[in-house]
């Protein structure tokens, strides 16, 4: 619902499922956008943004350290109630990323 502040899931695909575990439908996308919210709102609610994509890195809840990043597509959905803003949002080119938590990078130099 890309009319509520917290952009509440109001369907999901069997594949984003096993993404977010137990983060279907009626649970927050806002959750998995860390400070990105007001950006994805704002790209969401843009009549302009119609037809074209926004990159976008996405934290699910409770998987520490490991984010996806992801090319996200929007299309207009039928909504089942007049006061929801309904959107599909289709991510693609997903890929999963973790947060090195441990020591420097090593040099690719050895000293002499």
């Amino acid at each position: 619902d890309a009319a509520s502040r917290t952009l509440t899931l109001l369907w999901c695909s069997n594949a984003f499922l096993l993404l977010s575990g137990s983060y279907g439908p009626g649970s927050s996308l806002s959750e998995w956008l860390q400070g990105e919210t007001d950006s994805c709102t704002s790209w969401l609610s843009s009549s302009t943004s119609h037809n074209r994509s926004s990159k976008v890195v996405l934290h699910p809840p409770g998987l520490q350290g490991a984010f996806y990043k992801a090319r996200c597509r929007r299309r207009v959905a039928a909504a089942d109630d007049a006061s929801t803003d309904a959107v599909e949002l289709v991510f693609d080119r997903l890929k999963f990323r973790t947060k090195a938590t441990t020591g420097r990078r090593k040099s690719r130099h050895r000293r002499q």
